[in-house]
Parts: structure tokens; C-alpha cells; sequence
């Protein structure tokens, strides 16, 4: 007789909570700011520094909305980041850690149910490193409130945020 092998509900859970960050692009583009093939339009590589009140922004969001066209995105590593093909012309900025926030308290509910001790220890470290997330006020996540306004040009520019405390 063949034993067949049960998976535990929380177990996979965990596993598709744990592994959410991976797959966290929120447009075609997946945080790469590709755009559509055939599109040809100017374009700029734009890098720089995230703060928030003067504090490295360890994780979150960035996002740069033009006035025509779509949204391109990309995380912001260790205060970090770096986005090719962000469309020419003037934008609005945002900055966006609600995900990463959200994820935490998933995570710190869900570590004491997942009996596996290898995915647990996993989910603990997943944890730890968005425990010291610096949290951004919603008014920056959003292209109405968010008041972070620039011209992309052609070519690569550096553009520093440090967005004042509130």
C-alpha cells in the first residue's frame, strides 16, 4: 500500500506568506521599469537615496507616476535604488512601506502555528529584517498627497529623497 503524504494547511500557509515578498511586482513591469514592447518614447535611469526624516529608509516602495503613461516601480534596499526607463518628463514620486508593514504582522502571526522548525526559523529572520522598517506615512504612497514632484531626463540622474517627518 502506498503511503500518501498530507500537507499541513498552516504549513503551506506559511510557505506562500513567507515567499510573497518574492513575487511583490504590482504591474507588468515587475519593478524593473520596462516598458511595452514597441514603446520608444524617452526615457531616464533614475537612481538615488530614500530618508525619512533624515533616516535611511531600509525597505519600501518607489514609484515614479508620469503624467502620461504608466506607473513604474521598484524597491528600495538598505535606503537604495535604482530604476531604468523611467518615462521622460515630469512625474510624481512615491513612496510606499504599507506592504512591508503588513507582511511583518503576518509574519509575527503566523511563526508560532508553523510547526516546521527549518520554515520557522526562515519566517523569524524574514522578520528581524523588516522589524527596523522606517515608517513612511501614507500621504507619500499616494501621487494626490505625496506633493514629490520632478522633471526625468533622458540619460541616467540621481534624485535624493529625504521626506520630512510629520
Amino acid at each position: 500500500m502506498t503511503k500518501v503524504r498530507r500537507w499541513r494547511l498552516p504549513a503551506a500557509l506559511a510557505a506562500a506568506v513567507f515567499l510573497l515578498p518574492a513575487c511583490s511586482g504590482t504591474n507588468d513591469n515587475q519593478g524593473r521599469g520596462e516598458r511595452r514592447r514597441g514603446d520608444d518614447r524617452p526615457s531616464g535611469k533614475v537612481s538615488g537615496k530614500v530618508k525619512y526624516g533624515g533616516k535611511a529608509v531600509p525597505i519600501a516602495e518607489i514609484a515614479f507616476h508620469p503624467e502620461k503613461g504608466e506607473m513604474v516601480h521598484t524597491e528600495v534596499k538598505n535606503g537604495e535604488y535604482s530604476l531604468d526607463r523611467v518615462p521622460a518628463g515630469p512625474v510624481t514620486v512615491t513612496v510606499d512601506t504599507d506592504f512591508y508593514r503588513e507582511h511583518y504582522q503576518r509574519l509575527q502571526g503566523m511563526i508560532e502555528s508553523v510547526g516546521d522548525e527549518t520554515m520557522k526559523a526562515k519566517m523569524k529572520e524574514e522578520a528581524e529584517k523588516i522589524k527596523s522598517l522606517v515608517d513612511v506615512p501614507k500621504e507619500f504612497a499616494d501621487p494626490k498627497t505625496s506633493g514629490l514632484k520632478y522633471e526625468i531626463k533622458t540619460g541616467s540622474q540621481e534624485i535624493n529623497l529625504d521626506l520630512p517627518k510629520k
